[in-house]
């Protein structure tokens, strides 16, 4: 894989950081839509509607993307993992899961006993659909159910279990990087 054609996702998942790593993966696909894009991501996790979104458009352009998690890939940034066609962890990553929740609800919002329930539907509604996505990406190996458990409990595993879970395709070495 050509160095030009790998980009880091290093941080959090962010409007930023997705503007930034989307714009770069349309100019690689426009300048040779059939060359593989490598992402590098290690990410302590971040905005829900950040990932999905990229999730989605990973899906509508379909690039050759590899992923390859690297360090800490929590929260959310499992699902930008998810999203390469080949999806890779560097021997020392390690994937951690926990429940959703709001970060920050800034001192001018109101919130009534209606939108704390809406907010709770949200909330489940966006975990349901994460826990489907990664049961679907890892071929059934780890069900809708599992993936929640994995949530409630405040998970961490290794690269190794990752692959097992069918979480990733394979543990990367370094004979699996050929750059040019």
């Amino acid at each position: 894989m050509k160095l030009s054609r790998m980009i880091k996702w290093i941080g959090d998942i962010d409007q930023k950081n997705f503007d930034r790593v989307l714009g770069r993966i349309m100019d690689l696909i426009e300048e040779a839509p059939k060359e593989p894009i490598g992402l590098f991501l290690f990410s302590n996790g971040g905005e829900t509607d950040v990932g999905f979104s990229f999730y989605d458009n990973m899906k509508i352009l379909k690039p050759k993307l590899i992923t390859i998690g690297t360090g800490t890939v929590r929260s959310i940034a499992p699902l930008i993992l998810a999203s390469g066609k080949v999806r890779l962890l560097m021997p020392n990553t390690t994937l951690f899961f926990h429940d959703f929740y709001v970060m920050d609800i800034s001192a001018e919002s109101t919130l009534g006993p209606k939108r704390l329930i809406t907010f709770g539907k949200e909330l489940n509604a966006g975990m349901k659909n994460y826990c489907n996505i990664l049961s679907e990406r890892s071929g059934g190996l780890l069900s809708p159910s599992k993936m929640k458990r994995f949530m409630t409990n405040e998970t961490s595993i290794s690269a190794n279990e990752a692959v097992k879970l069918g979480l990733a395709d394979a543990v990367a070495d370094t004979n699996m990087f050929k750059l040019k």
